[in-house]
């Protein structure tokens, strides 16, 4: 190797000593935790409606019967504040991990349940039987407070739990023997959300939603002396909205 070459070989293994660390520093570093602000709203709406009616031979006329009623419950909740949500990135192919808390998100918002179920006598045997009206003193509009869950369904989808669908003992709730779509009827935990590949800690805000509407029906029933119909629905909707917070970024 002749003098003049030596230098020009000494640069080379410089250079090449060198690369693998300007390659690193342009390596994307991973994130592998950060806390999203999280806000959720939830609405549903159920409607049902039926009515039963009957006819009989009584001297010295015709005994009639009905029974027909109608209601709805239509409910609204949110998160009181935007709630911090710590995500860590899963192994192995799983989605990430959604921590809550011991609690889970606190939200309110308001419930209101209608309804009115009454039967109805007509004909000579009236005096006998006096008509029926359900006590409908539990109806109305309340104020709800609960704690929300929200989760992996499956990987790309969130549930979300929260009472949305409150029992109330004394306010008519329809008929039974509704037959829904799909043999079930609708819970908000059966509403999933998709959630893109790479979302959560890659993306610094975000929403997801998720929306469904089942319908159900009361067998039909058409004879001379008695006929039957009714139907019910319900609507479920609801998103999440993810803003980061803040994370700390390593090298995995």
């Amino acid at each position: 190797m002749t003098p003049r070459s030596l230098p020009l070989a000494l640069a080379g293994l410089a250079a090449l000593s060198v690369a693998p660390t300007a390659d690193a520093a342009k390596r994307k570093l991973r994130r592998m935790s950060a806390t999203y602000m999280t806000t959720i709203k939830v609405s549903y709406e159920h409607r049902w409606q039926y009515a039963e009616n009957a006819t009989n031979d009584c001297l010295p006329g015709v005994c009639t019967r009905e029974d027909k009623g109608s209601g709805s419950t239509t409910a609204f909740m949110r998160t009181k504040a935007p709630f911090p949500v710590w995500v860590l990135r899963g192994s192995g192919g799983r989605p990430p991990t959604i921590n809550l808390g011991s609690d889970g998100i606190p939200m309110a918002g308001s419930q209101l349940v209608q309804g009115t179920d009454t039967l109805t006598y007509g004909g000579p045997w009236t005096a006998a039987n006096p008509d029926v009206a359900k006590e409908t003193s539990g109806c109305g509009r309340v104020t709800a407070e609960d704690f929300g869950s929200i989760g992996w369904e499956s990987p790309g989808q969130l549930y979300l739990q929260a009472e949305v669908d409150p029992f109330r003992e004394d306010c008519p709730a329809g008929p039974s023997g509704i037959e829904w779509e799909g043999g079930d009827s609708l819970s908000l935990q059966d509403v999933l959300a998709t959630v893109g590949k790479g979302k959560f800690l890659q993306t610094k805000q975000f929403t997801v939603r998720g929306a469904r509407t089942v319908k159900g029906i009361l067998p039909t029933i058409s004879e001379p002396y008695y006929t039957r119909s009714g139907d019910a629905s319900t609507t479920i909707q609801w998103e999440a909205t993810f803003r980061m917070k803040g994370a700390r970024k390593r090298q995995r």
